[in-house]
Formats: structure tokens, sequence, C-alpha cells
């Protein structure tokens, strides 16, 4: 055999086995991975919702891979996931309006809201509706703000100020409100009105005397009056103080001394008989100083006697039997005037006096503005 012929056989031969060994590589893959899923997410969603809204407003962020092309669907289902409304929504971040059938409120209940893109569920959320009217759970008066309840307000001294206290369900937040008291002749002696900050809560609201005039002796009605005609009353009395009846003398053991600890000045008095905030200093918006000294061993019908400087001015005295325990608190209260609510600005010094013992309390109420320091 020629050798020419000899080489072109081993070359094909060695083609041969190279093009079969190519053939049977992998072939590498060229496919795309899988896209995540769209999603939605819900930043604000109310949570219960006020009886008299007409709709309800919730805050989305959705994923980038949620084309914005395609509009979603939400759906408004109620008990039992009974569909109440439907509706498109703009697939995009930001607020969606989910409005109520014929733009008017609906049955107090639980009710959930879908969002939905293509066939997928991207979002839910289930929230309460309030009742369709707020009610006023309670309503009555004290002589400290949120004290206890009283029918009758002593007046050991005169008495120039008082408190209202009421809560409430069921309002919707802003829902304004208004308090109005009238003697038995009829006449309104103070008035008030605010507004309600949540759905269900309490408040105070206090009464004050006209023209620094104090109270009469005599019955009252105070009223607080939501809309709707929503109100509720309640009655009560400024009453002269009990008769002390004098024991005849007997001839029993001496009783041990009266003991006083040392006296204080704050905010207010709890139902308890603790200073609430006390201090030495109170801003120039302070309407009410509180002083106190708590005291053991006190007969009932001993006299106390309670004496307010400003400076080296008398701005206050006050005296009264003591007709509770042996144990408690002796107090009085600083106010403003119906003219000038606040107290005046200055430096007071309080003396409370009681079967002996004396103590006295200083405290500060700043000015507004406050003086210069220059």
């Amino acid at each position: 055999m020629d050798i020419r012929a000899v080489k072109w056989i081993s070359y094909l031969t060695l083609f041969v086995a190279l093009l079969t060994a190519c053939t049977s590589l992998p072939i590498a893959s060229t496919a795309s991975p899988t896209p995540a899923d769209p999603s939605a997410a819900l930043l604000a969603a109310p949570d219960p919702v006020c009886g008299t809204a007409t709709q309800v407003r919730v805050q989305l962020q959705v994923s980038e891979n949620l084309p914005s092309e395609d509009p979603g669907a939400w759906e408004l289902t109620g008990p039992g996931e009974a569909s109440i409304t439907k509706g498109d929504w703009i697939v995009r971040d930001g607020a969606v309006l989910i409005p109520f059938p014929d733009n008017a409120p609906l049955p107090s209940g639980d009710y959930t809201l879908h969002l939905r893109w293509r066939d997928a569920e991207l979002a839910a959320h289930t929230f309460s509706i309030g009742p369709p009217h707020p009610t006023i759970q309670m309503l009555d008066v004290s002589v400290i703000p949120g004290g206890k309840q009283a029918t009758a307000l002593w007046m050991e001294a005169p008495l120039h100020l008082f408190y209202i206290n009421f809560v409430f369900e069921g309002a919707c937040a802003g829902t304004p409100y208004w308090i109005s008291t009238r003697n038995a002749a009829g006449e309104t002696v103070c008035t008030h009105n605010g507004i309600l900050e949540s759905m269900d809560g309490e408040g105070t609201a206090a009464c004050y005397g006209e023209e620094a005039t104090p109270f009469e002796i005599g019955k009252y009605e105070a009223t607080l009056t939501l809309p709707g005609e929503i109100s509720r009353r309640v009655s009560f009395e400024i009453a002269a103080p009990k008769p002390t009846a004098t024991p005849p003398p007997t001839q029993t053991p001496r009783p041990p001394d009266v003991a006083c600890e040392d006296g204080f000045a704050a905010a207010g008095i709890t139902p308890e008989g603790e200073p609430f905030l006390p201090g030495s200093i109170f801003d120039w918006y302070t309407v009410t100083v509180y002083a106190g000294m708590k005291c053991r061993n006190v007969q009932a019908g001993t006299q106390w006697r309670a004496t307010w400087n400003r400076g080296e001015v008398i701005a206050k005295e006050t005296q009264g039997v003591w007709e509770g325990p042996p144990t408690g608190l002796v107090w009085d209260v600083l106010t403003g005037v119906p003219t000038n609510p606040f107290v005046t600005p200055g430096t007071y010094t309080v003396t409370l006096e009681i079967g002996g013992n004396s103590s006295e309390a200083t405290f500060t109420v700043y000015e507004y503005p406050p003086r210069s320091t220059d």
C-alpha cells in the first residue's frame, strides 16, 4: 500500500475519534432563573374603624417585579367571607381608597380587605367597625380631677372649683363634646367644650365659679352632650358642712398627741391621699396647687387651718373641722379665677396647722414670659 494512503487513513481515524468525543460532552443550560413571585405589603391599615366611616384607606408597598400595566383587584368581605363590594386598584406604592357601598357606613362587625393581582392574593387585612353612635358610660363630679365620685360636695370652705369626669366608648376621633352645669334655677354656672381624641377613653373638665364668686349651696345638674343629641346628666348638691356633735365629757384616757409628717405642695392629690406630681416649682399655666400633710391621732372635731402667703401678702386662708378617721391627710387647694384661671406667678409659703402641729411648704409659680436675667 502506498505510504501516503496509510497517512490519510490515520488522519481520518483520528478525526472520527475527536468528533465522537465532542458529541458525547454535556451541553451547558441556557434557561433563565425562575423570577420571584410578586408581592405587596400593607404599611398602614386602620383597626378599629370609626362607626360613621364611609370608606377605609390603606397604604401599600409593592414589589418591583409586579407589572404596573395590569390593574389589581380588591374585595371587601364581611362575616362568613360574604362579598360586600369589589373594585380595581392601580399597581403602585401609595394609598388605596376602599369606598363602602352607596357611600354609607357599614354595620358594626369584622371585615376583611383582600388585595389581588391576576389569580394571586397579595395581601389581606381584617379590621373591625365600631358602633354607629358613641355612648357615654359614666358621668360624675368630684373635688379633685378624676377623684372619687360624689353626689354632694361639702363646703367646708368656699367652693370655687370642682371637676366633671366622664367615660365614653365608640366615638370617632375628633368628635366634639360640650359640658354645661346649671343650678336649681336653671342658670348656667359654667361651660366647657373639647374634642375626643380616641374611640374609647375618659376625660375631665374643671368648673369654676363666675367672677371669683364661690358656688352657692344648693342643687346642680351637669350635662355632657355629643353630636346626634347624645347626652347624659348627673345631679349633685353643694352642701353646707355637716354639724359636728360635741360629745359629752367622759372619764377617758387622754388621747395621744396629733403627729404629722412634713407638708408638701403638688399638682393634685390621688384618691388614696397621695400627692400627685409633688414639687417646689410649677409652670406659669398651673391652675391648681394642692398642699397637704399626713397626720395621725387626729380626733373628730379638731380644728385645722391653711394659710397661703405670696411673698408677704396673704393670698388665701382656709379653716375647717376634721371629720375623717384618726389617720389621714389634711389638705387645701389654691386656684386661679375664671377671668385668669392660672395661679398668679410668685413664691408662696403655705402653712398647715392642726392639733398643735404646724408644717410649711414653699413653692414657686413661674411667670410667662420668664423674667430676663440680664
